[in-house]
Formats: C-alpha cells, sequence, structure tokens
C-alpha cells in the first residue's frame, strides 16, 4: 500500500467520530495531528475539554500515560490552545512560570 492513506471512514462513507474529534483539535492554535491524538488517548477529546482540564492536567495524562518524554513545547503549545492564542503570544511570565513548573516534575527515563 505505498503513496496511499488509509481511509478510516465507516461503512457509510462519513469519517468516524475519531476522526471528527482529531479534525476539531487539530483547529486550535498549537495543536497538530499527533497531539490530538494523545489528548483524545487521554480522555480529551475536545476544545471544551481541554479548556476544562488546563494544560498541566493534560500534559501530565499525556507524559504519565502516553509519553513519558513528553517535552516543554507541548506543554507550551497545550497552554497556547487553552488560551486560544499561538505560543509567541504567551507572556514572558506565563512561559516561565509554566518552564519552572516543568523543570519540577519527576524526571522521567527520556528526560532523565
Amino acid at each position: 500500500m505505498t503513496g496511499r492513506v488509509r481511509d478510516r471512514s465507516g461503512a457509510s462513507g462519513r469519517p468516524s467520530a475519531h476522526n471528527d474529534q482529531v479534525t476539531a483539535l487539530i483547529e486550535l492554535p498549537e495543536i497538530g495531528p499527533v497531539s490530538a491524538e494523545q489528548l483524545i488517548a487521554v480522555g480529551i477529546a475536545d476544545a471544551e475539554r481541554l479548556r476544562a482540564v488546563g494544560a498541566r492536567e493534560a500534559f501530565e495524562r499525556i507524559r504519565d500515560e502516553r509519553d513519558p518524554g513528553a517535552c516543554l513545547n507541548l506543554l507550551l503549545a497545550l497552554e497556547a490552545a487553552v488560551r486560544g492564542v499561538r505560543v509567541k503570544a504567551l507572556d514572558d511570565a506565563t512561559k516561565a512560570d509554566l518552564r519552572s513548573w516543568w523543570r519540577a516534575l519527576p524526571r522521567t527515563d527520556a528526560r532523565g
């Protein structure tokens, strides 16, 4: 199956609910397909849920359940998505606070 994208639509030809969730999440700033898949896998399937949970909780879930090497860039992207802005629009104090919080997390093998 070279050069083809697998069709994940249902028998009716409509995209699955999962694909709809991915599509909705990637409409948020700084959320791409991989981050969207990670969010869905940890029970955060839409923007409303992400806002309710917050960037730090979403990050911890991803790190604990899916990606022990999750990096600061993901945390910043999640915060930007929660706020509906690009990472560049986050103020320096917010970035510094998130950086300090991230550094204080227990180390995983990937962060070493």
